[in-house]
C-alpha cells in the first residue's frame, strides 16, 4: 500500500507540474524500474538513496572506481563503485531484524551526519540527530542546536547559513569536535 502511495505521489506531481518525460525510480542496484514495477516489489528500492549518491558521484568524478561518502542530515553512508555501479553485499542483510535473500548494496552507515548533535564541549557527536530539521534547529540557521554543521562553518570548513551565531564557540570546542 505504501508504494502505491509513494508512486502515486510522484505520478501527481510530474501531472501537477505538468512534466511529460519518462517516470522511473531507482532501485538498489544503481538502475531503474519502471513505476509498476515499483509498486509490485517495493523491497528492490531499500537502500536506493546511497546508490543515488554513488551513481551521481561516478558520473560527476568520471570515475568508475571509488568510495563514495554520502554525508546526510543523520548518517555518512560510505560505499564502493565498482565499474560505476554500487558494490553489491556478498553477505544476507537484514532488513528490520529480517534476513533476506535480496541484493543489496554494501554499505556501511555511520551515525555522523550534518545534523548530528555535539554536546559536551565537541567530546561528544550523536548518535541523535536534528536530522530534517537542521535548518530550523542548527545555530547557523538561527535555532538553538550545536550541530556538526554549526561546527564546520565556525571552523571555517564550509559558508553557508549565518557564521555570526557560532562566532561564540570556543575554539578548543571547535578542535575538539574535529578531532
Amino acid at each position: 500500500d505504501l508504494s502505491r502511495k509513494v508512486v502515486n505521489s510522484f505520478r501527481n506531481a510530474l501531472k501537477e507540474l505538468a512534466i511529460h518525460a519518462p517516470f522511473y525510480i531507482s532501485q538498489n542496484d544503481g538502475t531503474l524500474m519502471v513505476p509498476d514495477y515499483v509498486e509490485r516489489y517495493p523491497v528492490l528500492t531499500f537502500a536506493s538513496g546511497p546508490t543515488n549518491s554513488m551513481r551521481g558521484a561516478a558520473m560527476l568524478a568520471g570515475e568508475k572506481e571509488a568510495m563514495v561518502v554520502d554525508i546526510g542530515g543523520t548518517t555518512s553512508d560510505v560505499g564502493m563503485l565498482m565499474q560505476g555501479f554500487p558494490r553489491e553485499s556478498a553477505v544476507a542483510v537484514d532488513i528490520g531484524g529480517v534476513r533476506t535473500n535480496f541484493r543489496m548494496p554494501d554499505v556501511l552507515a555511520i551515525g555522523l551526519g550534518g545534523g548530528s548533535i555535539v554536546r559536551d564541549d565537541g567530546a561528544r557527536i550523536g548518535p541523535d540527530s536534528v536530522g530534517y530539521e537542521i535548518t530550523s534547529r542548527a545555530l547557523i540557521f538561527g535555532g538553538d542546536t550545536l550541530t556538526t554543521t554549526d561546527i564546520i562553518v565556525a571552523a571555517g570548513l564550509e559558508d553557508i547559513g549565518d557564521r555570526s551565531r557560532v562566532a561564540h564557540i570556543p575554539a578548543r570546542t571547535i578542535e575538539t569536535a574535529l578531532d
